[in-house]
């Protein structure tokens, strides 16, 4: 076996290599795995050892449920033009036309559909292999939508023995798109009774109208982790999910809330339920109310919630009064020390000019109750919103912050002619930053640059990298002073303002907190230190210390160079009885075929070749007596060197063999 092949043996390395190797698209398809990952369809077609996992990457993640049905050729496509059943965001009063390419059966003499049995083991092959469904954007206007009719999904059924589609789904996250794919069915919670078995529970199809006949399993509700969907007008999935739904469920999301219908059958929640949540989001409901109801219906006993998001930019005009409960419903229903990740809506907009103005730490202390916050988001549109007086409460209440995120406007950059009447942050309320939450990373803003303060005194500040939006903004401002005064609280390089709508005044403004950096402060190397340490004059007190300190060198050297005869003679006595070398024929050495180099005196980095051009007769020759005796050669050198006659003396009776040799 190559060492490709025992490498792909092992699934979870082949796995991961070809997650690596998928190449994502940008643009949005209604075939996702041959458009998005081109890569590792040539895979699945080249390599067959490793083609089973490549095609378990490819269907792991899809955004509809359209590619999957598409690959049965016994359906048929039909093409229709419906009014949209909700109005655009730009104008509620327009419904626009769209068109639809339906996917449906013949139906059979009986009045019943069925799928080819080769056709339905194809589909169960890449089936089995999605485990997350998420609710993808919806197509371009230029592009149909794909919806499936209620007779495949009975013929699924049929096949299936009444089992589900989707046997290996973890994740179902159902919203518009998917609204759209099923036509004319809804999603329901149905049971089965087993008799040697627990109850199981279905993620099920039904018929939309008008006795809600069951059409057949997604699948089983007890197996997924995540899910999303757009509720009713009485709740009936939350009550069906917080009966059912398993343990490991940690992920939930209520999207629309209200959009489609009222919120009027609804009631509080009888039982606990929800062990395992963590994260519960709520994005775009119609008003604040329809939050509130999600949250009572939840569980009668506090949720252990990490994240909990409610967004949403919709023109409500609520009063001040119905966010308040908002709030209120947010720290009864989340247990304090367990909620890091938090972001809310206001929806007051022209609903709150009554006097006086909103105070921020009042009118969120409910929120400011959560001590671990590290995630925080708060979109205010409220014209006299208390921004600078949020940013101050929220770094007090929450030290732990990482990422902060404030706004008051909507539109701003889509609609060039949107009048900013609302309130933004002033540079002065980010004075407060200076020694707040030191584990703060991103922080975004709206900036009021009509009114630039003077850099403030130096203070002690945070080591931290702080990445800030600002917003954009039509009005002229001086970007020079904007960034000395930013640089002043969050002192170069802690502070790095990012370009989100393409600005080219950001860039500015980096530059001018850039310019305030300090010189740099390179220590000298020590050939620098002397040579400036000579050009300057010592002192009196320097010049007597440098004195007294050669003088106690010189007599230091004096007391330690003299010796005794006695020792010397003591030291070479051993030497003296050493038997006498006898010469040998000198050896002469191979000439070199190598050209020696030398240095020059101007530098050891120029070394030039050269050849020798002394005679052979005058080089000299090593031999083994030279080679014995050398030693002691250098020895007496360097006695007879001195020009003291007892030294010399004992040289002459201590190596008088070694000498006449």
């Amino acid at each position: 076996m190559s060492a490709a092949s025992r490498l792909f043996a092992v699934y979870e390395l082949a796995h991961a290599i070809c997650k690596q190797v998928q190449i994502q698209d940008a643009e949005d398809d209604e075939y996702p795995w041959y458009r998005k990952k081109p890569a590792l369809l040539s895979l699945t077609r080249v390599a067959q050892f490793v083609s089973s996992v490549a095609l378990d990457v490819l269907w792991e993640r899809q955004e509809s449920l359209a590619p999957l049905f598409r690959i049965l050729p016994c359906l048929l496509r039909q093409k229709e033009v419906r009014t949209a059943w909700e109005a655009l965001e730009e104008d509620p009063e327009i419904f626009p036309h769209e068109r639809y390419e339906i996917l449906a059966m013949e139906t059979a003499s009986d009045a019943t559909v069925t799928i080819p049995p080769e056709q339905w083991g194809r589909l169960q092959l890449y089936a089995r292999r999605i485990k997350i469904l998420e609710d993808g954007p919806i197509a371009s206007r230029n592009r149909p939508y794909v919806a499936l009719s209620w007779n495949v999904m009975a013929a699924v059924h049929r096949c299936s023995a009444g089992g589900v589609l989707l046997p290996n789904v973890r994740s179902l996250m159902l919203g518009k798109r998917m609204k759209a794919f099923l036509d004319n069915m809804t999603l329901r919670f149905c049971s089965t009774s087993a008799k040697d078995g627990p109850q199981i529970t279905y993620a099920s199809v039904v018929k939309a109208a008008p006795k809600h006949a069951l059409v057949g399993h997604l699948c089983r509700l007890d197996a997924l982790q995540a899910f999303a969907i757009i509720p009713d007008s009485d709740l009936e999935p939350l009550a069906g999910l917080r009966t059912h739904a398993g343990p490991g469920l940690v992920e939930l999301e209520f999207s629309k809330v209200g959009v489609e219908s009222e919120l009027e059958r609804c009631a509080a929640a009888s039982a606990p339920g929800f062990p395992g949540l963590k994260i519960l989001r709520i994005p775009d409901p119609h008003d604040l109310p329809c939050a509130t109801k999600i949250l009572e219906n939840m569980s009668t006993k506090p949720l252990k919630l990490r994240e909990l998001s409610i967004t949403g930019w919709r023109f409500d005009h609520a009063k001040a009064a119905v966010a308040r409960k908002l709030y209120r419903t947010i720290r009864n229903a989340c247990d304090a020390a367990m909620l890091t990740h938090l972001a809310v809506v206001t929806h007051l907009w022209h609903g709150y000019r009554e006097k006086p103005s909103m105070v921020a730490r009042d009118f969120f202390a409910d929120l400011f109750a959560f001590p671990n916050i590290t995630h925080a988001e708060i979109t205010f549109a409220c014209e006299n919103a208390d921004v600078d007086g949020a940013l101050d409460a929220a770094t007090v209440a929450w030290p732990r912050l990482e990422m902060l995120r404030l706004a008051n406007r909507g539109d701003m950059v889509e609609n060039p002619s949107y009048e900013p009447t609302y309130e933004m942050s002033s540079l002065a309320s980010l004075i407060c930053l200076a020694q707040r939450c030191p584990r703060l990373s991103s922080l975004a803003l709206e900036l009021d640059t009509s009114t630039i303060p003077p850099p403030i005194a130096p203070v002690e500040t945070l080591e931290r990298k702080i990445t800030m939006e600002i917003g954009f903004s039509y009005s002229l401002y001086d970007t020079y002073a904007v960034g000395l005064f930013l640089a002043s609280v969050f002192p170069w390089p802690t502070l790095v303002i990012e370009d989100t709508y393409g600005d080219a005044r950001v860039e500015a403004i980096n530059l001018a907190i850039e310019s305030t950096k300090p010189a740099p402060t390179n220590p000298l190397t020590t050939k620098q230190a002397h040579r400036r340490a000579k050009r300057i004059p010592a002192s009196a007190e320097v010049r007597k210390k440098l004195t007294a300190r050669h003088q106690t060198a010189i007599a230091n050297a004096s007391e330690s160079a003299p010796r005794t005869l006695a020792s010397s003679g003591e030291m070479f006595e051993p030497i003296a009885d050493m038997p006498v070398a006898i010469a040998v024929e000198p050896v002469v050495a191979a000439e070199s075929s190598k050209a020696r180099t030398s240095k020059r005196k101007r530098g050891a980095d120029s070394l030039v070749a050269q050849e020798d051009a002394r005679p052979a007769k005058t080089r000299k020759t090593p031999s083994k007596t030279r080679k014995l005796t050398s030693p002691l050669h250098g020895l007496a050198r360097r006695l007879e060197g001195s020009r003291t006659p007892e030294r010399s003396s004992v040289l002459r009776q201590s190596l008088p063999g070694a000498l006449s040799a």
